[in-house]
């Protein structure tokens, strides 16, 4: 979920897609671990911000990320299924026609 602003995501530090206020994405990667990253421009200072997490992608298993503003710029963090399922409804996907790959 993306919120306020224009963000940039990144996985695996290849930026992926751009997401906006009220907006989610779905895409893919292989299991394993990664690095997921929410990026954007301004803040206090105008430069680039991110913030960023590893998480484990498992077979089979989704992994669930909600997108934050911050003074700097955003936070990402970790949520469950039913936490996103909370947020989906009032949200717009994104549409993508690439998955992340190694």
């Amino acid at each position: 979920m993306g919120a306020a602003n224009g963000y940039t995501i990144s996985v695996d530090g290849k930026d992926i897609f751009g997401i906006g206020s009220g907006e989610h994405a779905e895409f893919l990667v292989p299991p394993g671990q990664h690095y997921i990253a929410v990026k954007c421009f301004g803040g206090f200072t105008p430069t680039w911000k991110e913030d960023s997490l590893k998480f484990e992608a498992k077979a089979s298993q989704g992994s669930y990320f909600v997108v934050n503003p911050s003074m700097s710029c955003a936070n990402i963090a970790a949520a469950s299924q039913q936490e996103v399922q909370k947020l989906l409804p009032t949200s717009k996907a994104v549409s993508l026609e690439k998955s992340v790959s190694r």
